[in-house]
């Protein structure tokens, strides 16, 4: 794929995203071309209120029909419809959590996209050269996009192995979708802000490793050491900015990671309870109906973690090349200064995402939640193995 169609892509796609972000109510505000910023607007407010008072409306309306209907796969087991019902419930928790953390941080969120584009003017469109060789940001960008379709096609998908097919329940699941993709949506703009970060970090360390390479002249010396400064500058933006954008995600984040992992347990007791025996009308079409529930479940939690891992790896990077300017001859004591105190920066603020201080997310968190479901996944089947 050509650099610029790929490009193309990436920006149409974030603008869906930012789109489809203020018609679910999660955005009040926009971004003004004129002032290079991101505005609130009255009317976007107000839209916002009336559409999260609608969806509380409809989220109390679902939760009273989910109430009445029986399991939907037919199992006819107690746990695996404790499970069911379980997952119900913390989803539902989630977009109440979602809503209100979105309301109450509409401001701060503002400040955040905001930050972000004003790093994007005040530096970084200067080498628009090294953002467009960023192939990783818009290949990242279409595989969250792809998964996120993914995981509306799979939940309509495992709709065919139900046992009600009524028009009030197939209402109940187009509503329920509806009012996951709020999840979903927050999921993402986790995801952007985390992508961001990295292309922000990737392309500062590649106008330093520019400049280590190069031959520098003494009358620019000076210059360098400006520069250099103002890296510095905003790889500590970019610390800070991880640390906010983290602290108004970590209860979605952690809700969301919390439903996933539920919900592939609860998945997987369902095949669990079909080599059993004890689903006898569920053929081989209705297994993978169901097993491409946590294929598509895994796929965007792997996505997170590994977009995470891939901004910790590229900031520790930066030491690396700053020793590289160690190679080059002697510079001027201002340059020295910039980069020991560059040094001191990355040595001692590294970069986070730490969700409630419970964990930091990264391949090795990522690796024990899928651990964990597992355990848990046997540790139901071992207690409850008499009924299987």
């Amino acid at each position: 794929m050509g650099q610029r169609l790929r490009k193309r892509i990436s920006n149409i796609l974030l603008r869906v995203t930012v789109v489809s972000s203020i018609c679910f109510g999660l955005l009040p505000f926009y971004y003004n071309k004129q002032q290079q910023r991101f505005v609130s607007s009255k009317p976007l407010l107000i839209y916002k209120t009336c559409i999260n008072v609608t969806f509380f409306i409809l989220m109390t309306f679902l939760l009273s029909l989910f109430i009445e209907f029986d399991d939907a796969f037919g199992a006819g087991d107690p746990l695996a419809e404790l499970l069911n019902r379980l997952t119900i419930y913390i989803s539902f928790g989630d977009v109440l959590i979602t809503w209100w953390i979105n309301w109450t941080s509409r401001q701060r969120l503002q400040q955040l996209f905001n930050e972000f584009a004003s790093i994007e003017i005040d530096y970084l469109y200067r080498y628009k050269y090294f953002t467009d060789e960023c192939a990783t940001f818009d290949y990242y960008v279409f595989w969250k996009v792809f998964a996120t379709l993914l995981q509306n096609l799979s939940f309509f998908y495992s709709t065919t192995v139900t046992n009600n097919h009524g028009w009030l329940f197939i209402i109940f699941m187009f509503l329920l979708a509806l009012l996951t993709n709020i999840i979903f949506h927050v999921s993402t703009h986790f995801f952007l802000a985390v992508l961001f970060t990295y292309r922000f970090i990737w392309v500062l360390n590649r106008r330093l490793a520019s400049m280590a390479g190069n031959e520098v002249s003494s009358s620019r010396l000076r210059v360098l050491s400006i520069e250099i400064d103002n890296i510095a500058y905003i790889y500590t933006r970019l610390i800070r900015l991880c640390a906010h954008y983290t602290r108004i995600h970590q209860y979605q984040l952690l809700l969301l990671f919390g439903s996933m992992t539920l919900c592939n347990i609860e998945v997987l007791f369902y095949v669990r309870l079909l080599w059993s025996g004890k689903v006898n009308e569920l053929n081989a079409f209705n297994v993978f109906a169901i097993l491409q529930i946590v294929v598509v479940n895994i796929l965007d939690f792997w996505l997170t973690i590994t977009i995470c891992e891939q901004a910790l790896v590229t900031s520790q990077k930066t030491v690396e090349i700053l020793r590289g300017f160690n190679e080059n001859p002697k510079y001027l004591i201002d340059v020295e200064r910039s980069l020991e105190g560059f040094a001191i920066i990355c040595s001692n603020t590294k970069l986070r995402f730490n969700l409630c201080g419970l964990f930091d997310i990264n391949h090795s968190s990522g690796l024990n939640f899928l651990l964990t479901m597992i355990l848990y996944l046997i540790y139901l089947i071992q207690y409850y193995h008499e009924n299987l």
